[in-house]
């Protein structure tokens, strides 16, 4: 796929420069700065796993909780500033750069008691964050053209987005190519991007790929109809004899998994006695690709007083590389056969009150669809700790979210939440003309409840399914528009657990700890509580300008 998409832009390159030369008609200077304070309490252990993106129960430079009864704050900021230049011939040039930094953690003048900040990224944290040119009219017909870095937001931003809902809006945008045809009632956009170039290859070609066609129909007055085909291609060469530096739940040089620290160089050893192991049996641990291809439909729109809001999504492919965790001896080991075979929805149905405040109720849920294949017996135990080549395990394998920006909870995922059914409800208005209030309530089911001896493949008799019920979320939400350009939004949620989040996990003769509750964070692969069983606070505060 390297080649075909290198020759796709040096085509399209030259083709959008045959027209004479374009000459620059107008320059415009714009960007936005967003900071955001965020606080977190619990008196549980390990929970929220609210950022999974930076590791179970993490934030950027340091964990949420370590303690029972411990909060964490940290402020947030995202800087954009861009340069649009228009030119002649229906040409333009769009720049953004931007910077997302933790307040306190790019600070130059030292720590205070040295004098001294060796910090790394302290001093080079400014991104190119988009970066393309665009042709409108392309080759005479109505389709525009963009050609280099750029944010891609399909319909509601459900699957597709760019990453800045709620915390941690760190920004999201592809490499690669977008053409959109418009017409009167309906238009129709491809694109093809490239997320990672020969990254770690050892026999695949270490690409990651994203493809996609999203049209839309807009002939019925007040509807918005969308079909798409979205196709994600992993061609990372997966080594999966034991975890590697970047496997999942390794940081700081060590592997743990829930058992004591494996140093570096034992995980080293471990790789190789595992290559020695896939050769005996002839497993292959490089060879397969996986693939993800998203099949949907969604539509929106308004009749009188109500509106709505629905998608659904089927996923197939190849999920050969989905690493399981299946033996304490051997470490993990894939499943050749795992499959995507999983549905997605959501839905939202609203219903405004013709007087003042202007007064919305809307009913919603979503579906993630999620297996769970970890429940083994004593014989199956034995054979995956000695025999797991020989052993046919199943991958538990959910919904992919793929990149998506709507986030259900504040606490249990970062837009990445899987293997979950949510219910949803609430009211907003708007009190004055400047500000809008919103009381929103949550219900969270496991799809498929997690047993929680089989993470590490531990016989059935050493743990306990989990509870499907994860909890309630209630939040409180206002935003105030001060001007046309600056707006402040304040909230408050609390979470109440469910018996699904609640002292999930048992005790190996009373010496190792083998964590337990459902799978629904990391698109149905990480665990975000554990041992959680008190409710969970979150409060924040945020300002936004754009010019």
């Amino acid at each position: 796929m390297r080649f075909s998409l290198t020759a796709i832009l040096a085509g399209l390159t030259v083709a959008v420069s045959v027209p004479a030369f374009a000459e620059l008609q107008n320059v415009e200077v714009g960007g936005s700065l967003r900071i955001r304070g965020n606080y977190y309490s619990s008196e549980a252990t390990g929970f929220p796993g609210r950022a999974y993106g930076e590791g179970l129960g993490a934030r950027p430079g340091g964990t949420l909780f370590t303690e029972p009864g411990h909060s964490s704050s940290f402020r947030e900021m995202w800087t954009r500033l861009n340069v649009n230049a228009d030119f002649t011939n229906d040409v333009s040039v769009f720049i953004e750069l931007d910077s997302y930094d933790i307040w306190g953690e790019d600070f130059r003048g030292g720590t205070g008691l040295t004098g001294i900040d060796g910090r790394q990224g302290a001093f080079d944290d400014v991104e190119v964050y988009q970066s393309y040119i665009e042709t409108r009219e392309s080759f005479g017909y109505p389709i525009t053209t963009r050609i280099g870095r750029q944010e891609i937001e399909l319909g509601s931003e459900w699957l597709v987005g760019n990453n800045d809902t709620a915390s941690f809006f760190r920004g999201l945008s592809f490499d690669g190519i977008t053409m959109r045809y418009s017409a009167d009632t309906w238009n129709v956009m491809g694109f093809m991007t490239k997320l990672a170039d020969n990254l770690g290859a050892v026999e695949e070609d270490g690409d990651i790929d994203f493809y996609g066609i999203y049209g839309s129909y807009t002939g019925i007055e007040d509807w918005t109809i969308d079909a798409y085909w979205l196709y994600l291609r992993d061609g990372r060469g997966t080594r999966l004899g034991f975890p590697n530096a970047t496997g999942l739940g390794s940081a700081g040089g060590t592997v743990t998994y829930g058992l004591p620290p494996i140093p570096a160089f034992a995980g080293n050893v471990a790789l190789a006695v595992g290559d020695a192991i896939d050769g005996f049996f002839g497993v292959d641990q490089f060879e397969d690709t996986q693939n993800i291809h998203t099949i949907g439909l969604r539509g929106e729109g308004t009749m009188g007083n109500f509106d709505f809001e629905g998608e659904v999504a089927y996923q197939l492919g190849d999920a050969p590389n989905f690493a399981f965790i299946t033996s304490p001896v051997i470490g993990i080991f894939r499943d050749d056969e795992a499959e995507y075979e999983h549905f997605g929805a959501n839905l939202e149905v609203g219903y405004t009150f013709d007087m003042d405040f202007q007064p919305r109720i809307y009913l919603g849920g979503a579906w993630f669809e999620g297996s769970d294949e970890r429940d083994v017996s004593f014989g199956e135990f034995l054979a995956a700790t000695f025999l797991p080549f020989a052993y046919d395990d199943d991958a538990s394998v959910s919904f992919n979210r793929l990149f998506s920006d709507w986030e259900y909870s504040e606490f249990l995922e970062n837009t990445d939440g899987s293997n979950m059914l949510i219910l949803r409800g609430g009211v907003s208005g708007q009190p004055t003309e400047n500000t809008e209030l919103l009381l929103a309530v949550s219900y969270f089911l496991a799809d498929s409840a997690t047993t929680t001896n089989g993470v590490f493949g531990l016989p059935a008799f050493v743990g306990t399914e989990s509870d499907d019920e994860l909890g309630w979320e209630v939040g409180l939400y206002l935003t105030y528009n001060y001007s046309e350009d600056l707006t402040f939004n304040f909230g408050y949620a609390h979470f109440f657990v469910g018996d699904g989040m609640d002292n999930n996990g048992s005790w190996l003769g009373g010496l190792l700890f083998v964590p337990g509750g459902n799978f629904i964070a990391g698109n149905g692969s990480v665990n975000p509580g554990g041992v959680a069983d008190d409710d969970a606070d979150y409060v924040f505060m945020e300002t936004k300008i754009a010019f």
